[in-house]
């Protein structure tokens, strides 16, 4: 078994790490990190790939609007350009039906 150490980080658009406010008002980057074990399973060849489900719960995050962000996964320090994914944030839709106040 190999232990391998998985880090996952918000950047904003200039590829820096993001900050945001914590709950005692020090800023504070948007980071997961986890480790791992891997080992390959009695009769899998070297090198084969091998499927690694993972979900992470990121919630209530106050970005800001109108920016682009991308989150980067690297694992024991090394990234690929597909383990990357970009987003930008947008203004509130206002609702589209239902009573409208003032009118």
């Amino acid at each position: 078994m190999t232990k391998v150490r998985m880090r996952l980080t918000l950047l904003g658009a200039d590829g820096e790490l993001v900050q945001l406010p914590g709950p005692n008002g020090q800023q504070q980057t948007i980071e997961v990190t986890t480790e791992f074990e891997l080992g390959r399973p009695p009769g899998v060849a070297p090198s084969t790939s091998l499927p690694f489900a993972l979900a992470i719960n990121v919630n209530q995050v106050p970005l800001p609007r109108n920016q682009r962000f991308e989150w980067r996964l690297d694992i024991d320090g090394r990234t690929e350009p597909d383990w990357h994914v970009s987003f930008q944030t947008l203004d509130p839709m206002p609702p589209a039906f239902g009573p409208r106040l003032g009118n």
